[in-house]
Parts: structure tokens; sequence; C-alpha cells
């Protein structure tokens, strides 16, 4: 695949910060995270509820699947536009439009009574979820610069990390004790906040230059995902060959078609494949990546083993996974002053080695172990895999001019959602083969699937070798001639905090 382009991105002109106030600041990795949260959340939280709004819809609990389906495909299919439309109309004006989509897609689903009011609805979840996540974090990187950039972006991971746990938990308790429809209906209010503070809080948009909207690459890219996205959600599906049959006829086309859209040479590409140039947003991005895939394999894993093998209901399970939690949140504040201490390079080759450790260690897991030493053991691996996370997402920018960030974003969430996919399929498809199906997967199936999971992190390693140093050094803050102080960990930006530095 080629990634050639005319376009003379050293002549472009540069993008300035907007101006904010430091009291104001702090609160706009708040409110992102707020919105990344409520997006997190729905792409799990019909999970454990499939049941009871099979019953009430008519249709068969299998059937309703296609609903989680619909909405992750939405959002593979529309994340490539986010970063023109950022630019077209300005990335709060959007950020608050998608927002309302989402809503109103929410409203929709609540209200919906049958099948296929649902699916639209979810779609239309989708798209506002597609704008939603990349133009967040568009803001984040345009309302700070790069020595602020550690401590704003820690704010970003930690809803993608609780929202996988968080969802199963409440969706089993709403549909419990409410109705399902409250599912999508609580998302409304938070909705409605998060637009509130936006509008409130959040900077104008600096000037952006507008360019052509590549409706033929956005066409390619967009096909080429959805069947990736369809292959890869095929896979959860019963190990038969007529599945397989239908992934590989996915599959072909949609590798086919990327191929296709990286050997054409436009301007103004719909997905800026020449950003993979850089070393650290393509180490980054891709090897990255690559360790998602294993670290998200888990908490579709554990959910699974503990009531399929050790007979815990559904909200029983969801307490117990739900403590992984408490270790995105105790990541948060640790992770300007770890990147200080240790840097870029030295974190992302030690935090595969430590994600594999703690993945395999699930492997040891029995009905007999204590329910606090599980949920001890599950906070200690969400600490290592919130420290990857976070890491790897201030590395994708840590090198990125301000005029590249747009179409940077883009790139960074097609590649986020593909590898959370890939990690839940594969490791629905391991289970898949080395189980019987005609009893079900047991123990010893999620004993050799966890072990199988924990060698794909360790296969991110040679890229992550390649990083120098001195990589990121302006974002991370490290330096070789001197160890991190305790005051570095703070903030320039905080109210209180070197106010003459910002006279507004």
């Amino acid at each position: 695949m080629t990634m050639s382009s005319k376009v003379d991105h050293a002549a472009q002109p540069e993008v300035s910060l907007p101006a904010l106030r430091s009291g104001r600041r702090p609160l706009v990795p708040l409110i992102v995270a707020a919105a990344f949260l409520m997006e997190s959340i729905d792409s799990t939280v019909l999970n454990t509820s499939i049941p009871t709004i099979a019953t009430d819809l008519r249709v068969m609990p299998l059937t309703l699947h296609m609903a989680i389906t619909v909405y992750t495909l939405s959002l593979a299919v529309f994340i490539p536009m986010s970063g023109w439309l950022a630019d077209r109309v300005g990335a709060k004006r959007l950020f608050c439009g998608a927002l309302g989509l989402f809503m109103l897609g929410s409203a929709l689903c609540g209200a919906s009574q049958n099948l296929e009011g649902l699916l639209a609805a979810r779609a239309l979840q989708g798209f506002g979820g597609a704008m939603t996540t990349p133009v967040g974090r568009l803001i984040l990187l345009r309302s700070f610069d790069k020595r602020d950039l550690a401590w704003a972006m820690s704010f970003m991971v930690t809803p993608v990390l609780i929202g996988p746990f968080l969802g199963p938990l409440l969706g089993g308790l709403i549909t419990t004790y409410a109705s399902w429809r409250w599912i999508f209906y609580l998302n409304l209010p938070v909705g409605a906040a998060a637009i509130a503070a936006t509008l409130a809080f959040i900077a104008p948009d600096p000037e952006i230059p507008r360019r052509r909207f590549d409706l033929k690459g956005f066409l390619l890219v967009a096909l080429a995902f959805a069947c990736l996205q369809l292959s890869i959600e095929n896979t959860t599906a019963p190990f038969l060959p007529g599945f397989m049959r239908l992934i590989v006829a996915l599959l072909i086309p949609g590798a086919a078609l990327l191929y296709v859209y990286g050997a054409r040479n436009t301007a103004h590409p719909a997905l800026d494949l020449t950003l993979l140039r850089s070393r650290t947003f393509r180490i980054g991005v891709l090897a990255g990546s690559l360790c998602r895939v294993g670290l998200n394999g888990q908490p579709f894993l554990l959910p699974l083993l503990f009531q399929l093998c050790y007979g815990l209901s559904a909200l029983q399970s969801g307490s117990i996974t739900f403590t992984a939690a408490i270790g995105s949140l105790i990541t948060r504040p640790l992770m300007v002053p770890l990147l200080r201490r240790f840097g870029f390079r030295r974190l992302m080759l030690v935090t595969p080695i430590l994600g594999a450790i703690v993945i395999a260690g699930c492997a040891g897991f029995t009905s007999t172990t204590p329910r606090p030493l599980l949920m001890a053991y599950l906070v200690l691996s969400s600490l290592v895999s919130s420290v990857q996370f976070n890491a790897q997402n201030m590395l994708i920018y840590a090198e990125l001019p301000p005029d590249r960030l747009s179409a940077s974003v883009s790139i960074a969430a097609v590649a986020q959602q593909i590898s959370m996919g890939l990690g839940i399929s594969l490791a629905a498809t391991f289970l898949a083969v080395v189980g019987n199906p005609a009893t079900g997967p047991v123990q010893r199936d999620f004993t050799l699937v966890f072990l199988l999971m924990a060698v794909i992190p360790l296969l991110s390693l040679p890229q992550f070798l390649r990083l120098r140093s001195e990589d990121g050094a302006e974002v991370s803050g490290w330096r070789a001639d001197r160890k991190a102080k305790p005051s570095d960990a703070i903030p320039r930006f905080w109210p209180g905090r070197d106010r003459r530095r910002d006279p507004a």
C-alpha cells in the first residue's frame, strides 16, 4: 500500500491554541470524559438486558444482537468523516451536534416498539457516537499545549476503560429494578448537561483552513470498514462453516478496498494515511492497537467465566468486574509522574509485558477463588491496562503539528474501534474453537483462551523497540539529565499555580 500525497503540510498555516481562562481549562477534560463515558457504556449496556428486551419486543434473543452490531457498524462507517466535519463546522459545534444526535437516538431507542425501530435508532446513536469520540479528543488536543497534554488526556482513557465494566452492571441493575427503556433515557440528562457545559466552558474553535471533502475516498473507506466490522462481528457467532464463509467473504473485499484507497493520490484524503510516515504516530496506532487487542479480550471473557462456570448471576458478575474501574481511577493521577520519570519508550516496553502477565494470571482463577482476591486482581489488571492505553494515546499525538490533529483523530478512532471489536471477536473465536459446542465452554477452555490472549500484547514489542528515549519528551516531560520532581506532576494551568503565565 502506498501513501503518496502531493500535499505540502509544512506550508499549511499553523493552528494556534484557543484562548481559555486557566480556571476553566481543567473543566474541558471533565466535559469530554463525561461524553466519552456515556458513549462507552452504550457499547456494552445491552449485553445483560437482551433477554428482557427480546421478550418485550417479541423477537428471539439472538436476533437482538443486531442492535449491538448496527451500533458498532455505524461507528466504524462514520468515524472517517469526523475530522473533515470538525474543520468544516467547528469542533465545538460538531461536538454539541453529535451529543444531540446521540440523545435523539437514545430517546428513540427507549420509545421503540419493534426491532426495526430499535435498529434504526441504534444506527442514529452510532452516528452521534462516531462524531463524539474523535471530536472530543480533538477538542482536548486543541485546548492544551504539549507540556500540559499528558495531564489532560489522562481523563480521556478512564471512561473507555470503565465503560465495558460499568455497562453490563448498569444494564443489569436497570433491567432488574426498572424498565429496560431507562437504559437509554438516562443518556438524556447526561447529554444535556454535557452540551450545556460545552457551550459554557469550551473555547471557540481556532481558524482552520477548509479542505474539500473526499467523497470517493470516504465511500471506499466506509465500505471497507463496514466489511471489516461485519467480519469481526460474525466471528462471535456459532463457529460453523457457513459463518466462516461469510467472514472470509467480507474480509477479502474489505482488505481490497483499503488497498485501493491507500493507492489513491489525492490532495485531501478522507483518511490521511501520510500521517503514518510519522514514526511515533505509526508506532502508537499500529503497535498500540495490537496491544489493545489482547487487553480488550479480558472484559469480555471474565463475565462469561463468572456466569457460565461459577454460576453467578449477571448482577453478581457485574459487581465483581466493576471493581476494575478502581484501577483506572488510580492510574489517572499517576500518569504525569510516570511519564516524567520513565518516558514513553520505557512505559511502552514494560506495559505489554505486564499486560500479558495479568491476562495470563486470569487462567488461575477457579470457582473457589475468594471474591476479595478476584476484585483486588482486577484492580491491578485495570491499572496496567490504563497505563498502557493512556501512554499510547499520548504517544500518538506527541510529535504531530497542530494542523494535522483533525486528520489524526479519525485514524486513531478507527484503529481503536477495530482493535476493540477484534479483541472481543478473537476471544470469542478461541473460546468456540477450544470448547465443546454440545456442552458449552468449561473452566479449562477459559484457562487456555486467557493464555492465548496473553500472547497478543507481546507481539507489539518489536515495534515499541523502535521508539527512541527522547520521543515525545515535550509531552511526557522526560529528560535524561534529571529525575522527575513531585512538583512536575502538578499541571501548570491549574488555578493558583503560576498565574502570571495566564493574565486572563
